[in-house]
């Protein structure tokens, strides 16, 4: 799939069964504001929670993950890291291809007066 506007914000969805091994759905939203999914937090036997990426998500958006071939995670703040990392390619990703969704910086004379454009 090609990505025509980058992501701007993760969030996750929690699941309210607690008997349920899968307790939280994670996307990703776009500028435009349609939502993404991209992993799950699957509870484990000793209710430890691994975080796993969706096989689909991966393959439809290879051309903005990192060079890493991990798909799962035991920490949260290393699974953040991951879905951080995606935002930043994606920016990256539709910036270069000119698209006007995504914002950047038009011109900088000093700090207090840099323009940001949406």
């Amino acid at each position: 799939m090609v990505l025509r506007a980058s992501f701007v914000r993760w969030a996750h969805v929690k699941n309210p069964s607690p008997a349920s091994p899968r307790a939280t759905l994670f996307y990703l939203q776009t500028v435009e504001g349609r939502k993404v999914a991209c992993a799950l937090a699957i509870r484990g036997p000793t209710n430890r929670i691994t975080y796993t990426a969706f096989g689909a998500f991966l393959d439809e958006y290879h051309q903005i993950l990192p060079l890493s071939d991990v798909v799962q995670w035991r920490f949260s703040s290393i699974f953040a890291q991951w879905l951080n990392g995606l935002l930043y390619h994606s920016f990256l990703l539709c910036s270069e291809e000119g698209i006007s969704n995504a914002w950047h910086i038009n011109y900088v004379v000093s700090a207090s007066s840099a323009q940001v454009s949406i």
